[in-house]
């Protein structure tokens, strides 16, 4: 069974003689040769910010308006 492992970061790392971009939550076979060369660069789990979505995750968060700010929001009649 073939494993699979995911880029911990967006980080360009040497590689014999060329330069190799990991983009973070990028999934790499774990029996890669520079994934063994550079294991610190990999993880076993995506990244929570890799996870793909429609909406930013600070417009789902944000719940209440800024310092001086005014949410323009109306209640349902």
């Amino acid at each position: 069974m073939t494993r699979y492992v995911y880029g911990a970061a967006t980080v360009a790392a040497s590689y014999e003689g060329s330069s190799i971009l990991v983009s973070a939550g990028a999934i790499w076979d774990a029996d890669d040769p520079f994934v063994k060369l550079h294991p610190e660069l990999f993880c076993d789990h995506p990244s929570p910010d890799a996870v793909n979505r429609t909406v930013s995750r600070e417009l789902i968060e944000q719940a209440t308006a800024a310092p001086g700010k005014r949410r323009t929001t109306r209640r349902p009649r």
